[in-house]
């Protein structure tokens, strides 16, 4: 039999809690032209929703893990764009096309008195999802390379290895600038081929996936497991992160060669591009394009569902995620950088190892009595 338990409750509501209130501006414009043949659509927006709702971290003192309470306010600003095509229209074939485009630009207007940042996100201390006054909404926090003021890394001349910054910082913003997709549909009397490309620009994921695999060497990215190289940066001191300056106070750009093993596997002490790097150099852009849909169907002629005492019936094959490119993740990895651990929540831009991203074909019969 189960034996009973009781625990303390570790998190804390506030009892003066108000609601969350959401105040927008929204207008669009239509236009059809050319007997419908061209569609434009466009839609603005200003979304600002006041007397957010979230969970604060709380001083294990309180003896409670984190207060939810009102914390702020955050601003959306977009637009959706949309353009529908009919390049051919005869009685027996047409082709048409709608093309969509939308972009949204979040940020963070307010948060509670005394409160500089809130966590909404993440498993481990880093990377985390957050929430800052002035930047978008959940960007990402975690450990990162030590850098001149102008953005160079710093190197330690006596290991050739990345030397990594003392606090954390913000290492990207899992929004991206914008999306669009682009669906033709081509039909032929009662055959009909559709299919929809995708593109998404921008964007971040940290993904301990593809450390594991760059550190491991399982991929062709990482085959030349015997060479040497020289990583991009000027020397640095460790202690102070300092650049170090030549006489006439200019930077020193790296000249010392590591092992193409230490590029991809280090001690932790030090960053490289793999296992034990920090989270900076595990967060990849995330842009990405994609064959999303393939569609194949047909139209059983009119006589024949009739004679079935059917109005109408339709058989297709559906192939989704059939192709995707993702340009700035390595070549051999065969990454979808938009994999989410966090799934349908919040929470974008972190993949700790999840599973990859999958092709799914369907076969479907529609019948309408």
């Amino acid at each position: 039999m189960g034996q009973g338990m009781m625990e303390l409750p570790t998190v804390l509501y506030d009892p003066e809690l108000e609601p969350e209130f959401t105040t927008e501006f929204e207008a669009g414009v239509d236009f059809k032209f050319f007997e419908s043949r061209i569609g434009l659509d466009f839609t603005y927006y200003n979304r600002i929703s006041e007397n957010q709702i979230g969970a604060k971290t709380s001083a294990p003192s309180t003896g409670y893990s984190s207060f939810v309470t009102n914390f702020g306010s955050i601003s959306n600003k977009g637009f959706e764009l949309g353009l529908d095509l009919y390049p051919i229209v005869t009685n027996d074939f047409t082709w048409s096309m709608y093309l969509v485009y939308t972009k949204n630009k979040s940020e963070i207007t307010e948060l509670a008195d005394g409160v500089d940042e809130i966590v909404i996100g993440g498993d481990f201390s880093a990377p985390q999802a957050v929430l800052i006054k002035g930047q978008p909404y959940g960007v990402l926090k975690g450990e990162k390379l030590a850098r001149t003021k102008d953005g160079i890394p710093l190197v330690d001349p006596s290991t050739g290895m990345y030397i990594n910054d003392k606090e954390m910082g913000i290492i990207g913003d899992p929004n991206p600038e914008f999306k669009t997709a682009l669906t033709n549909t081509l039909k032929y009397k009662d055959l009909a081929l559709s299919f929809m490309f995708d593109y998404q620009k921008g964007g971040c994921v940290y993904s301990s996936y593809l450390t594991d695999l760059l550190g491991r060497g399982v991929t062709k990215d990482t085959e030349n497991r015997l060479g040497t190289r020289v990583i991009k940066g000027v020397y640095g001191d460790a202690n102070t992160l300092e650049p170090i300056l030549d006489a006439d106070d200019n930077y020193i750009w790296n000249t010392t060669v590591i092992a193409e093993a230490d590029l991809w596997f280090s001690d932790g002490t030090y960053s490289t591009f793999a296992i034990n790097s920090c989270d900076e150099v595990a967060t990849y852009d995330a842009t990405v394009w994609r064959l999303r849909e393939v569609t194949l169907a047909y139209n059983l002629p009119k006589k024949f569902a009739n004679k079935l005492r059917l109005s109408n019936a339709e058989i297709s094959v559906v192939g989704r995620n059939l192709w995707y490119f993702a340009p700035n993740v390595p070549k051999y990895t065969n990454y979808d950088p938009v994999v989410n651990t966090f799934g349908n929540t919040n929470v974008q831009g972190i993949d700790y190892t999840g599973a990859p991203s999958t092709r799914r074909f369907a076969f479907n019969l529609s019948l309408t009595f």
